[in-house]
């Protein structure tokens, strides 16, 4: 139930990120000092990147499962529509240095949950250069900062740095602390539900979804937003059946670059499961 809720919220529309739709956080490196010297916090291009690229995000997100953690990695670029074929391949280069490569065709880097491919979510949208972990132990391999986004096209390379820095701060941006849920979450629950956490800085995003136990999908789903400053959501009608829920917070850098829409999120997400009598 964990891995459906995950797979089918944090899916490769991340094109369109928001703390509703796809998230994501990277892991701050031990000993890094919050007060280090401001940084700009906008994306840096070579000059015409915007005529093959529209969109880039990156989402990296923690989810607590049970008391252990995991790590989703996604990366989207989409491509101006008339520009499709003129793009052979797109490079993620990591603040580690290390350096992967999205092709048309899909990749599998050791296993089926860490690949890359491009594809359209639906007809009529964007090609999308996708690359996706789900489920990774750390996020070790792929380092802690900025990303390079490599365009390999007809006319040669261009490239767009996306800064994950505080746009308020100039300082390194940070993954934010787990949501703390006070309110009764687990077990058998009664409609309607209503979820309390403690007070925060942060818009919550919340995400509810009733197990299809025939399919991949969700019979129902629910979601809400607890802005920053509250503390409660609720009371939401739940159907009889087996939920599963998950609620986080996420710190974001975004902006636009030659008609470029980007963007970096680092989220915590705690994931559970319920039933509702």
């Amino acid at each position: 139930m964990e891995m459906k809720i995950r797979f089918l919220i944090l899916s490769v529309a991340i094109v369109c990120s928001s703390i509703s739709a796809s998230l994501l956080f990277a892991m701050q490196t031990a000993g890094q000092d919050h007060d280090e010297e401001r940084r700009s916090a906008d994306a840096t291009v070579t000059e015409g990147i915007e005529n093959y690229v529209r969109t880039v995000d990156i989402g990296i997100a923690e989810f607590r499962l049970s008391g252990t953690s995991e790590f989703d990695i996604r990366i989207a670029v989409a491509v101006v529509d008339e520009k499709e074929e003129a793009i052979s391949s797109v490079d993620i280069v990591c603040p580690s240095g290390e350096t992967i490569s999205i092709t048309r065709e899909r990749r599998d880097f050791g296993s089926d949950r860490d690949f890359s491919l491009a594809a359209r979510q639906k007809d009529g949208e964007p090609l999308v250069f996708a690359y996706t972990n789900i489920g990774a132990r750390s996020i070790e391999r792929y380092g802690s900062g900025d990303y390079t986004v490599r365009v390999n096209h007809e006319s040669g390379t261009d490239e767009i740095l996306i800064p994950s820095v505080d746009p308020a701060t100039g300082a390194k941006l940070q993954r934010p602390d787990f949501p703390q849920i006070v309110s009764d979450h687990q077990g058998t629950l009664t409609s309607p539900i209503e979820v309390k956490i403690e007070k925060s800085d942060l818009d919550a995003g919340l995400f509810f979804g009733k197990e299809d136990r025939e399919g991949d999908g969700f019979l129902e789903e629910v979601s809400r937003e607890i802005p920053a400053g509250e503390t409660t959501v609720g009371p939401i009608d739940l159907s009889g059946g087996d939920w599963g829920g998950h609620l986080y917070f996420a710190s974001k850098n975004s902006g636009v670059a030659k008609g470029i829409s980007w963007a970096i999120t680092l989220s915590a997400v705690v994931v559970y499961d319920f039933s509702v009598k």
